[in-house]
């Protein structure tokens, strides 16, 4: 049967999953939801196989880390990877991933985006999520290749404030690439306690920003 179905195995208490316990029905599954076990690895072997896989959620194990492999070269378009504990993640991990379109990165413990981790990888990336991370460090280059991007959530990463005024990814002069697509931008929680016309000077086609709760006063808001 050439019938894609959905998989749904989440809310139970898997520790593990065989490498091969998709191969008998691996061309039919498009979504695979995983989501509210206890996994803690899973083999890229397992996922590879699910050549049609179109989603796949893996919300809330305690996976700590990923193998690079694990997503890599499918044609996933929604990829929801909250809350499973990661607090570094290889640049190998979304290579080739040409059709993802939904990335949830939300919820871990990341502390840095390197300028390498999103290159040349998510050509059609339209919503990322990074809200509720430890992230301190967001590279000038970070997002610079990520040409459909239309909705970015930083909030709740408390530390950031500090690399927007450092790295300043978000103004034209150091970032080529213009963002020409960002409509949404969400920065709350941030620590953000100063912003310049400058600032987002890159955004120039934003119609949302969230800098609710965070540090700013008047004094050191540019007139």
């Amino acid at each position: 049967s050439n019938r894609t179905s959905d998989l749904d195995l989440s809310n139970n208490q898997l520790e593990s999953i065989e490498s091969n316990a998709f191969d008998s029905i691996c061309f039919n599954i498009s979504k695979l939801n995983m989501s509210h076990n206890r996994l803690k690895h899973i083999d890229a072997d397992t996922i590879n196989v699910l050549c049609n896989l179109e989603m796949l959620d893996l919300n809330d194990n305690p996976l700590n880390r990923l193998d690079p492999l694990l997503v890599s070269n499918l044609g996933i378009e929604r990829l929801i990877l909250r809350n499973i504990n990661l607090d570094q993640l290889s640049d190998q991990t979304f290579y080739n991933m040409t059709y993802l379109n939904y990335l949830d990165l939300s919820g871990n413990k990341l502390e840095l985006i390197n300028e390498n981790l999103f290159r040349n990888k998510l050509v059609n990336l339209a919503e990322l999520k990074l809200n509720d991370n430890q992230l301190k460090l967001i590279n000038a280059n970070a997002f610079k290749e990520l040409p459909t991007l239309k909705n970015l959530d930083l909030s709740n990463n408390q530390q950031l404030g500090k690399s927007l005024a450092k790295e300043k990814f978000f103004r034209c002069k150091q970032v080529p690439f213009d963002y020409q697509l960002l409509v949404e931008l969400k920065m709350s929680d941030c620590g953000i306690d100063a912003i310049d016309e400058e600032t987002f000077s890159a955004l120039i086609n934003l119609q949302s920003l969230d800098l609710s709760k965070n540090k700013l006063n008047q004094s050191k808001m540019a007139s």
